[in-house]
This record gives C-alpha cells, structure tokens and sequence, in this order.
C-alpha cells in the first residue's frame, strides 16, 4: 500500500491541536554535559578521595541510567587538577616576585 501523500485541511487543524496539547520536556531534559557538571563534586570526591578510576565511576553512573564516557569524567579529574596547578603556580611565582 502506497504512503498517503495528501491531507485534509480537518487533519491538519486535529494535528495542531494535539501538537499544541504536548507538555513542554525541555525542563526535564538535561544532556549529559550538564548532568557532569551537576555532579562534579561527587565525581571528584570520588577519583581524589575515594581512589575510583573513569571506568568505575562510568559504572556506577550507568546504573542510574546515566551515560557518559570515561574520557569525559577524565577530563574532569584533569580540569580540577590543572586549576589547582594554576593556582599553585600563580602563588608561587608571587612569592619569588616579593622575595626579588
């Protein structure tokens, strides 16, 4: 049978009503950027303090049906570790400025 390839103007206005009907999902909707970046403290905590590695943390995440890849939480640890680097660099090219 041959797709449909014509409407009525009655199914059009139906269409737009039903369209118009939907709730908006876009507050319920978070990527997965974001949902990283909500959990980053935890994440952190855990490759810091805790000793869990990308995989395992990527695990634990899958079982709350988060997905993301290892290579993004080791990017995190990265991100955390080169701002404390950073920071430990700035303060110790101030104290041999003030020591000159």
């Amino acid at each position: 049978m041959a797709a449909k390839n014509f409407y009525t103007h009655d199914q059009i206005e139906l269409a737009k009503m039903k369209l118009d009907e939907l709730p908006d999902l876009s507050k319920d909707k978070i990527s997965s950027k974001d949902a990283l970046d909500s959990l980053h403290a935890q994440i952190v905590v855990l490759a810091t303090q805790k000793g869990y590695s990308a995989k395992e943390i990527k695990s634990a995440l899958e079982t709350c049906e988060i997905v993301v890849s290892e290579r993004a939480i080791r990017d995190m640890f990265s991100a955390s570790n080169g701002s404390k680097k950073k920071a430990a660099g700035k303060s110790k090219k101030s104290v041999n400025q003030s020591q000159n």
